[in-house]
């Protein structure tokens, strides 16, 4: 793998650098700035983003926090409003350009150009070449759902040839969602290579003192800006790291000085180019990055301080978190909770320098990536991860995770190197098993038809009887439950043989064997044992004809426990491949035979 990301002339791209950034002109750490209410009230005058003087929008005013969502859409704005935050943006680009909230009409730096205020951007670059920059200006606008609850619209670029190289070959389609009573937006971002497109790399962008803030993507669910005048929180929400690249352990910037507002999907910080995103010459990709909530707050009479804002922040963080995957949502790439699975199980660490035992892995990062070598999970940047951590007694559950296949990693606190378990774990579209019907799983179309199945013994046989090979058949499938007779027609009904092969790598001389055979119910049945002559007159063993239980005619599962054990001479055996023939020869109608319980044959004591 290092070998094709190193060069430059595979056919490969690459996606290091995918960020969502927001600048804001929110006064902090006490720095006094000009009053935003008089600043805005230009806004309002000109309209938000008035840089080449040809339009006009007016805010609209401000209505109470449980309004219903209003979307107002022209030529060149759109503005979704729920009665404590606006969101403005530019159309059809759809850049982030003005959030008005807490009695401030714009949140955002407006004195940037309207795409340097709140914008998805991309580094890429063709295989060999220099790094372009790519600030992804949407060319489509759509309303995906509009109600008094919930809004959702979308800004979709997508690639043309005569763009190459100057926009990356991507379809880009960037969504905001806004809620009733909820103080701030959502936002995602899908991200398509259909396959055929030509190859690509993406590389990184740098701004000035930005490594002053940044953490483990795991540890910064929350991050964000207070104001000290007026006193306004303004918080990214992350509520899953699953598309975030590299893994929980993955350090990355959150917030850079500005102050801006960073939430990075893909970089190269703290990695260099070991983080796998190449993409070879038209293969097929599509990822959705988010949803990602944008959270704004403000202080009150009663909670008045700036540490009440974080307060409220890591509470509503909670609130996401527990509200994941969303179900809100409207793009079919973005699975909902009954459309993902859960892996659960335990894990033990053995490190004989520490305990002789194995010991359960406390407090363990277990997670599901791609497949891949063990500790791959770091570099990895194209798919989806899922983490979790494993209780004292190792005990873990992965829960919400999205269809695929994968590899489970997993580390130990206290305990060198890194596990991962080698096979691979699928995640199907199928249902919950604790919701499954289990007689109607693997069956035929008459699966309901459950009484009388052992009348159709001679169906299911129609050519002979069952033959089960010890270590290669499955008695969930190959073993028949009933040994009944076979109905030839006519009321006439003949006896029914079961044979068993198994293999002995050697016979002992003068040994005994045995045989134990225990019965679950009987009907007027006997059994005739037979060891490598079926065609045999006389059986080796044979027991007497019992029982009058009518378990197998009348459901039942059981009628009267019976075992029987038979001592078997080493010269009915041989080297190789054995056979054992067990008839029932009682064939007096359809409800004569028996049922087994357990069949074992044994070697001599050693």
């Amino acid at each position: 793998m290092a070998s094709k990301r190193s060069s430059s002339c595979d056919g490969s791209w690459w996606l290091v650098a995918a960020t969502l950034l927001l600048f804001l002109v929110l006064p902090v750490n006490g720095e006094s700035s000009p009053d935003r209410k008089s600043r805005a009230g230009h806004g309002r005058e000109h309209g938000y983003g008035h840089e080449h003087g040809h339009w006009h929008m007016p805010l609209m005013p401000m209505r109470s926090l449980n309004s219903p969502i209003q979307l107002h859409v022209s030529d060149h704005k759109v503005v979704m409003e729920n009665g404590n935050v606006e969101v403005i943006l530019n159309n059809p680009q759809g850049h982030v350009i003005g959030i008005r909230h807490g009695g401030i009409d714009n949140l955002l730096e407006f004195h940037h150009k309207e795409s340097k205020r709140g914008y998805l951007d991309l580094v890429w670059n063709r295989p060999g070449e220099k790094d372009r920059y790519d600030r992804v200006d949407g060319t489509k606008f759509e309303i995906i759902t509009q109600t008094e609850d919930n809004v959702e619209i979308s800004f979709v670029r997508t690639w043309e040839n005569s763009t190459y190289p100057y926009v990356s070959p991507l379809i880009i389609d960037k969504r905001y969602i806004m809620r009733r009573n909820v103080s701030g937006f959502y936002a995602y971002a899908i991200l398509d290579h259909p396959e055929g497109w030509p190859a690509f790399e993406m590389g990184q962008a740098r701004v000035d003192d930005k490594y002053q803030y940044s953490g483990e993507t795991d540890e910064t669910k929350v991050r964000g800006w207070i104001s000290d005048d007026p006193k306004i929180g303004f918080w990214m929400i992350t509520p899953s790291d699953e598309f975030h690249a590299a893994g929980p352990l993955k350090q990355e910037l959150t917030n850079h000085v500005g102050p801006i507002l960073l939430n990075m999907f893909v970089s190269r910080h703290y990695a260099g180019r070991d983080i796998n995103a190449a993409f070879g010459e038209g293969e097929e990709w599509k990822k959705v990055f988010g949803p990602y909530m944008v959270y704004l707050n403000s202080a009150t009479s009663e909670h008045p301080s700036s540490r009440s804002l974080w307060e409220d922040a890591k509470h509503q963080m909670k609130i996401e978190t527990e509200s994941w995957p969303y179900d809100f949502t409207q793009s079919k790439d973005y699975p909902h909770s009954s459309e993902r699975g859960t892996v659960s199980g335990q894990l033990f660490v053995h490190d004989r320098y520490v305990n002789e035992n194995d010991m359960p892995g406390a407090s363990a990062y277990v997670g599901l990536a791609a497949p891949g070598e063990v500790g791959s999970w770091q570099q990895e940047g194209k798919g989806y991860q899922f983490w979790t951590r494993a209780n004292e007694d190792g005990h873990f559950v992965i829960k919400n995770i999205r269809v695929g296949t994968f590899n489970l990693y997993a580390w130990v606190p206290g305990f060198i190197g890194d596990y991962k378990y080698e096979d691979n774990i699928i995640v199907t579209e199928d249902p919950s098993p604790t919701l499954v019907n289990k007689l109607f799983i693997n069956s035929k179309p008459d699966r309901f038809r459950q009484y009388g199945l052992w009348s159709r013994y001679s169906e299911i046989y129609p050519d002979g009887d069952p033959v089960y090979t010890i270590g290669a058949s499955d008695y969930t499938k190959d073993w028949y439950f009933a040994h009944v007779t076979r109905d030839t027609g006519n009321s006439t009904f003949v006896p029914t043989t079961r044979t068993i092969n198994f293999e002995l790598p050697r016979v002992y001389p003068w040994a005994s064997y045995r045989l134990q055979i225990a019965v679950a119910a009987s009907q007027a049945a006997q059994i005739q044992v037979r060891f490598n002559d079926p065609r045999r007159r006389r059986p080796q063993f044979s027991t007497r004809t019992a029982g009058w239980d009518d378990a197998i005619a009348r459901h039942g599962i059981h009628g009267l426990y019976r075992l029987y054990s038979f001592d078997v001479p080493w010269y009915y055996l041989r080297p190789g491949t054995n056979t054992l023939s067990l008839t029932q020869p009682r064939a007096w109608g359809a409800f004569t035979g028996l049922m087994y319980d357990y069949i074992r044959f044994e070697g001599p004591p050693r």
